[in-house]
């Protein structure tokens, strides 16, 4: 039996454009005679609908869009969809056979998760089987799962989320099937690839039979979806991978040779998550429907790299850099915005900020004059970011583009960053990266295109907001920032538990750990980012702002 997987990039909400996706999948699927296509977990409303779900006429008009793919489609085809069962019930995350112009659910989503950046217990409703549905098509049987339904023996955020396995309950309900399916939504995260190759590995060992995976693919506001579309035999060998974030189609033969170019390479880490972050862009761009986006250059490896990953994105004639000067701007960082703009084609529009600071220094002097003189100096260094705020801003007005916020986690934790200001933004390209991480990615883009000066790349990191400024003079070392960051934030460890492991001054620890409480106001309102780690700020981190936590440090 020859069976294709359609790798699709759904948008979310968008059941007529998605459909026609699915049927374009099919007819090359039936080019190539395959006689069963299998797409994603919620393939036709897209993932994650969120309250879209809460909504009866687009639950409805899944039904219709699912008549629609069961009339046209010109094979079999496994897909995803929430389907309304009963009035008065939450739908089932499911999957459909569309076959012979009808359509019929084969499997419910089992396990909701309902941790991180998942809410699913929200809109599904729980199947009261405990095991995945067997399809039997053309003599052969298939164990059908949805996503987190396989991932019932992960240990998630350190802990086993979940008491029954539904896939083992389906094996041995249903005896040996010829082979299991998963149709999964799977968020990337850094960690997230391995994780899933070695559960998929496992059930196939452990079963003794192929594991077939169809995986989204692309960008949903901040999730990242990767794919990882592939076939593992019973051995734990992959057999076939589909093009790493990618629309991808490829054909497997049960008991039979695989297709050949069914098996792509695998990107390396730091290639993947610059191919994610890029698709973040693309995406979120596109599926907004916005001709383009604007990145405030500030000569600093932060905007660099936002820069270069909207130009990779989206083409430099949908990009537009702008230069804001102020007094405390050096020459070198004019150098270097027009060292960096020159290497992307782009032309680099420069507007200085003084004459407008100076105007607003002038109006508020009376209240400033009356602060002491640490507030008047932080007074002054967020009037010139927020005046680069608001004059972006104003330009994206002009032209309908997004603006993309610049700043990096490790700035967003402890709060060196201007809400209003350089905070500003559509959306957040690197807000998910520590600043360790995107000197690291500006290398990894280097080394595909040289791209980023490495006079931006060497230089000491400084804001420019007063004379001879470095952001040390503030922080710790990024290097040492980060580590206490990453054991605070993804690690959940307290101040002594980072203590022991990093050997650091338990006052500087204890300093930082009270900067990323205070912060957490500012981070509410500033623009999502695109989501690379398990602990994303916003969905997967969520805090009280107002709080008092000094005893649990």
């Amino acid at each position: 039996m020859k069976i294709a997987v359609g790798q699709i990039n759904p948008t979310v909400g968008d059941l007529i454009g998605n459909s026609q996706k699915i049927l374009k999948f099919c007819e090359l699927a039936h080019e190539e005679r395959a006689e069963l296509i299998i797409f994603p977990e919620l393939s036709l409303p897209g993932y994650p609908p969120k309250d879209l779900l809460l909504r009866k006429d687009f639950l409805y008009g899944q039904l219709k869009a699912l008549d629609q793919v069961a009339k046209h489609s010109p094979l079999p085809t496994l897909l995803g969809a929430a389907i309304i069962e009963q009035e008065d019930r939450a739908p089932f995350n499911a999957a459909i056979l569309c076959s012979d112009g009808k359509w019929e659910v084969v499997a419910r989503k089992l396990l909701l998760p309902n941790y991180n950046v998942f809410d699913e217990k929200r809109y599904f409703s729980v199947p009261t089987a405990n095991a995945c549905s067997v399809l039997t098509f053309k003599g052969k049987k298939f164990l059908v799962s949805i996503c987190e339904d396989a991932w019932a023996n992960e240990l998630v955020e350190g802990q086993k989320k979940y008491d029954i396995d539904p896939i083992a309950s389906g094996v041995t309900k249903h005896g040996p099937v010829d082979a299991i399916i998963n149709m999964m939504a799977s968020p990337y995260t850094m960690s997230k690839p391995r994780i899933r190759q070695r559960i998929f590995t496992e059930h196939a060992k452990r079963h003794q039979t192929a594991v077939i995976v169809a995986g989204q693919v692309g960008a949903n506001d901040q999730l990242l979806f990767d794919g990882q579309s592939m076939v593992i035999d019973q051995f734990g060998a992959v057999k076939a991978l589909a093009q790493p974030c990618a629309e991808d189609i490829f054909f497997y033969h049960l008991n039979g040779p695989l297709i050949d170019a069914s098996l792509n390479k695998p990107l390396a880490d730091d290639d993947l998550l610059l191919e994610m972050l890029t698709v973040g862009i693309r995406d979120y761009v596109e599926k907004c429907q916005r001709p383009g986006v604007i990145v405030g250059v500030s000569g600093g490896i932060d905007s660099a790299v936002c820069l270069a990953l909207a130009v990779r994105a989206l083409g430099k004639h949908r990009v537009r850099a702008v230069f804001l000067p102020s007094q405390f701007t050096s020459e070198q960082s004019l150098i270097d915005a027009k060292l960096l703009t020159d290497n992307l084609s782009l032309k680099l529009q420069v507007i200085p900020i003084e004459e407008a600071v100076c105007k607003l220094r002038g109006l508020l002097a009376p209240d400033v004059n009356q602060s002491n003189s640490e507030l008047a100096d932080i007074f002054d260094q967020n009037l010139q970011s927020r005046i680069r705020g608001l004059m972006v801003m104003g330009l994206t007005n002009t032209c309908d583009y997004l603006m993309i916020a610049t700043s990096n986690k490790s700035e967003l934790a402890v709060g060196y960053s201007t809400i209003y200001g350089d905070m500003c933004g559509a959306f957040s390209a690197i807000g998910d990266l520590y600043k360790t991480k995107v000197w690291q990615l500006a290398d990894t883009i280097n080394k595909q295109q040289p791209t980023i000066p490495y006079s931006i790349i060497n230089r000491p990191p400084t804001a420019e907001l007063k004379h001879n400024q470095l952001d040390t003079d503030t922080l710790p070392d990024f290097h040492i920032l980060d580590r206490i960051l990453f054991n605070f934030i993804e690690l959940e460890k307290s101040a002594q538990e980072i203590e022991t492991i990093t050997r650091l001054s338990r006052t500087l620890i204890d300093d930082v750990i009270k900067k990323v409480s205070i912060a957490e106001y500012k981070r509410r309102q500033g623009p999502f980012c695109l989501m690379v780690s398990d602990k994303v700020f916003g969905e997967a981190r969520r805090l009280p702002i107002a709080k008092r936590m000094t005893e649990l440090q």
